[in-house]
């Protein structure tokens, strides 16, 4: 799909507006991700309900995490070049007197596992009953590729890398680059190889190249060989960071019309529900299908791309297979 033109056509086919809510809603995402790996926020589910609190901000990963924020602001109000690396490197020295950086000991990785889950794939699947099968592919598929999508709108649009109509001139090498990392990284063994929403972060530092990611790739190569020292930065120290490019992120909602509601109901949908479900593909998923029945109710339907309706379509189809 990457390789022909209908997924660049994809991203085509969203509204700008919508592209700019998914980048609100990938800020507030990162953010969200930030505070719940720091403890600031902490999720409960008792007896099949879930809900957030806050956690005890005075002790612990909690505090040094709103110690490392407070660094960051400073250093950006000030203007300094690099002031999420730098902060960072020195929330994690502040964790050491408060036992939350540590070394667990051990300089190399263990790389003997990795022939259990190299090649290791198993077809016996489609000699099951098959609904369950294509239940799992076409959700895998719309989460992979959306998320894929989502993350590079938001990380483009922040960066004001999208043309005046919203696309990026450029994008399909970038899909394809993801698209082939997803089935290497498959075939490797590992958990989807995708565009993470931290690639954000390496963004707002200025890394806006295919050169940023090949140099972010060579030094991860270096740092699975040693991840028992590369794992001395604890989360707390990282979780600042998050939470500053969410806040940075959220300058695209002022591109949004809040006064017209065939805007701001799936604008807001975008944004809310990617921290809400977790998702970055829930979050374009119930914007399209919004958006795409506000504009069929008006007798707009002209206004509407036919890619879109598909899409809008084909998330349909998958929370029914999903609840199915």
């Amino acid at each position: 799909m990457t390789i022909s033109p209908l997924r660049k056509a994809v991203i085509e086919s969203i509204p700008a507006f919508l592209k700019s809510a998914i980048s609100a809603g990938i800020g507030m995402f990162i953010a969200f991700i930030g505070m719940i790996n720091a403890g600031i926020i902490v999720c409960y589910g008792p007896e099949g309900s879930n809900y957030t609190e806050m956690g005890n901000i005075i002790k612990g990963a909690p505090l040094l995490t709103v110690i490392g924020l407070l660094i960051i602001v400073v250093l950006m109000a000030y203007k300094v070049k690099g002031a999420l690396f730098i902060g960072i490197i020195i929330t994690t020295i502040i964790g050491i007197p408060m036992g939350l950086t540590t070394f667990s000991g051990g300089a190399f990785t263990d790389f003997t596992k990795l022939g259990e889950i190299f090649m290791a794939m198993d077809f016996g699947v489609f000699a099951t009953p098959l609904l369950p099968v294509i239940t799992a592919v076409v959700s895998f598929f719309m989460i992979d590729m959306f998320d894929t999508v989502g993350t590079l709108i938001g990380c483009a649009g922040n960066s004001g890398m999208l043309d005046k109509d919203g696309n990026l001139p450029t994008g399909d090498r970038a899909l394809i680059a993801d698209a082939i990392a997803t089935c290497t990284g498959a075939m490797l063994g590992t958990s989807t190889v995708t565009t993470f929403i931290e690639s954000a972060t390496g963004v707002e530092e200025g890394g806006r190249t295919g050169l940023t990611s090949i140099v972010v790739g060579v030094l991860f190569i270096i740092a699975s060989c040693f991840a028992p020292i590369a794992g001395i930065v604890p989360s707390a120290a990282t979780a600042p960071a998050l939470i500053i490019v969410g806040v940075l992120m959220m300058n695209n909602v002022s591109k949004i019309n809040w006064h017209d509601m065939e805007q701001a109901a799936p604008a807001f949908l975008a944004i809310a529900a990617m921290p809400f479900t977790y998702s970055i593909a829930n979050g374009i998923g119930l914007s399209v299908i919004t958006y795409c029945v506000v504009k069929l109710a008006r007798g707009k339907a002209r206004e509407v791309k036919p890619l879109t309706y598909i899409i809008a379509l084909l998330f349909i189809a998958k929370y029914v297979l999903s609840g199915i």
